[in-house]
């Protein structure tokens, strides 16, 4: 190993463990896209490299005990099937002092509640549409202060599961309806937006104590038709057929409004800061007609493949890939010295 390689620990789910024999690139629509881009670039870097896919805590002990990492790459998203365990991984690394990359446990926490995120940035003065939660079981009040349309998620799941065409609502019934499919289908709790009409922009940021902006992408929602709803549905980011179909994409931001920009980007970083993430995260807006700029989502270590948003905004900036892999390294290593590395 060189003087700049590292012992890195590659934690992935164990159904996406990618194959080690095979270095070229894959499918951008393979199950294991980004755990194989990572995973030949840290190679092709020079890093010494093992995957654990991880199962039981305590295989991933034994693992960093008999391979003593310099850190993990933390591609968990969750663990065991529960979405809310994605922090208890990064604590659990804490506990054993072992470096990570990607966000700590508390800005995973806040934000993968999206209610209590949403709290955190109106008392901020962050734009973010009004909502309310519908608990299991329960039913959605008849009376609200929120104007139809809304919109109908999981208040905890992440890549767009459980939204379709349907989580459109323009009535009472159809609210219902939807609550009941995400209680029983998603099994969360749901949450229920105000719908925001207008573009659909992603802004990815990458840093610690002071963090970056990279450029703005768009949603290019290409031909769908009028009869739909411009959503980022399941199908628009992940069916290749479907986005084939009415030619949506993922394009640099174009024609818009410069100071309306930076608003954009100066809300988006005093989220990343209120939710206290680090390392690096993507936030999901929605811009009005009239230039409000809301923010939908803050999603901390997003997918990191190289043809996801956040690898192609950070290209944009003339971030390579490689260039990019490394700089997460660096943050997570730094991350660790600073609050728990004593």
């Amino acid at each position: 190993m060189s003087d700049d390689s590292k012992k890195v620990l590659l934690l992935c789910h164990p159904e996406l463990i990618p194959p080690i024999d095979n270095l070229d690139p894959v499918d951008v629509f393979s199950d294991y896209a980004t755990e194989h881009d990572v995973y030949r670039t840290l190679v092709h870097l020079g890093h010494q490299v093992e995957i654990h896919g991880l199962s039981e805590t305590s295989l991933l002990r034994r693992h960093i005990e008999s391979f003593s990492p310099d850190i993990c790459f933390n591609l968990m998203e969750e663990f065991d099937g529960n979405a809310l365990m994605d922090a208890h991984v990064v604590s659990f690394l804490e506990l054993l002092k072992v470096s990570y990359t990607g966000s700590n446990p508390k800005g995973l926490l806040l934000a993968r509640d999206k209610s209590l995120s949403k709290k955190i940035l109106e008392y901020h003065n962050i734009p973010t549409p009004k909502h309310f939660v519908v608990p299991s079981g329960k039913k959605p009040p008849k009376n609200t202060s929120l104007r139809y349309p809304l919109f109908v998620k999981s208040l905890n799941e992440e890549a767009s599961l459980g939204i379709s065409q349907a989580s459109f609502v323009t009535n009472y019934e159809k609210l219902c309806d939807r609550v009941s499919f995400i209680h029983e289908s998603i099994q969360t709790d749901a949450i229920v937006d105000e719908f925001i009409e207008g573009r659909e922009f992603y802004l990815a940021i990458m840093g610690n104590d002071k963090p970056v902006d990279f450029p703005l992408w768009e949603l290019d929602f290409g031909e769908l038709k009028k009869s739909h709803q411009k959503i980022a549905t399941r199908n628009t980011k992940w069916n290749e057929s479907y986005r084939n179909k009415h030619k949506i994409d993922v394009l640099p931001a174009k024609d818009v409004d410069p100071e309306i920009y930076k608003q954009i980007v100066k809300s988006c970083k005093e989220a990343y800061n209120a939710l206290e993430i680090s390392g690096y995260a993507r936030f999901d807006i929605r811009l009005k007609e009239n230039g409000e700029a809301f923010i939908i989502e803050a999603n901390p270590n997003p997918n990191i493949g190289e043809a996801d948003e956040f690898a192609l905004a950070a290209a944009t900036a003339e971030t390579s890939y490689p260039e990019l892999i490394n700089q997460l390294i660096d943050l997570g290593l730094q991350y660790a010295k600073n609050n728990y590395l004593y």
